[in-house]
């Protein structure tokens, strides 16, 4: 179990689940080292392996690597960092002999959703990134851990997920939501608090290999729709337009993990109506 005396580290302190760990592990009293491009105490670009010099460097107990590209407009950056970096992050980890280094990844990097979407660069580059740890020859204990999408009550999570967003925009505004495509597909949403927990307890009872992170309920289009208006007290319209690309993709997993069989039966995520409660409830319903 980590110590309160002992340090953390994060690359891509910035990244909206970062700001969410350092806050968290902050506040429970532990030494946090951010690591990364931007507002670090450590600074370094992850796409190129550590080159400073290691004296003068904080012991770092355990590393957590947020870092991710997502614009396939750059592929050398999807590269650089959701490949490449984490082979890098890795080796870092093991320079400053650290006791535990957790890789955030995704569930695009399942082989179930790679084989209906072969042409997704991001989760090509995210799996390419798990697989250099597969591979790799360190002697730190790994943690590969594939969430589904996360979301956030203070609307850190929207450049991510801008449709989960817009539905709530819309619906708050009393306005009309427009989706492209004709079917309901499903999403499978989890909260940025049980994401925490669920590192949290990795870190704790020391859980190595590849985790999935995924709500057990998957929940359609509609659903978030439905709710949303419904918590707004807003009349529902919806209008399904066969033009365009169907926004926003299908993710979900026919036979979702059950959270808790993996880190304490006492813990389980919250559905969707509490996340949008939660949302709600912060009044922070961002534009986009």
């Amino acid at each position: 179990m980590l110590g309160r005396h002992q340090t953390i580290g994060i690359v891509g302190s910035t990244s909206m689940l970062g700001v969410y760990l350092q806050t968290f592990y902050e506040s429970q009293g532990y030494r946090v080292v951010t690591i990364g491009l931007r507002k670090a105490s450590i600074k370094w670009d992850i796409k190129t392996p550590f080159s400073s010099n290691l004296r003068g460097l904080p012991s770092i107990d355990v590393v957590i690597n947020t870092a991710a590209s997502f614009d396939e407009n750059y592929p050398d950056a999807l590269i650089g960092v959701n490949r490449d970096g984490v082979k890098n992050v890795y080796e870092f980890s093991n320079l400053v002999g650290c006791q535990h280094f957790l890789h955030i990844s995704t569930s695009s990097a399942n082989e179930s959703y790679l084989k209906k979407n072969p042409s997704d660069l991001y989760a090509l580059s995210k799996s390419a990134g798990d697989h250099s740890l597969l591979n790799s020859r360190g002697k730190v204990p790994w943690t590969i851990i594939r969430p589904t999408q996360i979301i956030d009550d203070k609307g850190l999570s929207k450049k991510h997920q801008p449709f989960f967003f817009h539905v709530l925009q819309e619906a708050s505004r009393d306005s009309q939501i427009f989706v492209n495509g004709s079917t309901d597909v499903s999403r499978n949403y989890i909260h940025v608090d049980d994401c925490i927990s669920a590192i949290d307890s990795c870190i704790n009872h020391k859980l190595t290999g590849i985790r999935q992170l995924r709500n057990p309920e998957n929940q359609t289009i509609s659903q978030l729709i439905n709710l949303a208006y419904s918590r707004f007290n807003s009349e529902k319209r919806v209008a399904y337009r066969s033009s365009g690309s169907p926004h926003p993709r299908q993710i979900c997993f026919d036979e979702p993990e059950v959270y808790c069989t993996w880190h304490g039966a006492s813990l389980r995520p919250r559905d969707l109506k509490q996340i949008v409660i939660g949302v709600e409830a912060s009044a922070h319903i961002p534009s986009i």
